[in-house]
């Protein structure tokens, strides 16, 4: 199942860069791609749910 969600809070293209590639290491997830400009990331799970959850919880230290 394809997801767009809207994001919020970043910075620079660069954090939007770092954080995607965290995202694409999250098991279930394929595709993660996030536009700074339009503030979204639109990935591919097949449990759409769980994973929105664990991403919104991740925190990058």
């Amino acid at each position: 199942m394809k997801v767009k969600v809207k994001i919020f809070g970043l910075d620079c293209p660069n954090c939007a860069r770092n954080l995607q590639n965290e995202i694409n290491k999250f098991e279930g997830i394929k595709n993660a791609s996030i536009d700074f400009v339009k503030n979204s990331l639109t990935y591919e799970s097949e449990e759409a749910e769980n994973s929105l959850e664990r991403i919104r919880l991740f925190r990058v230290s």
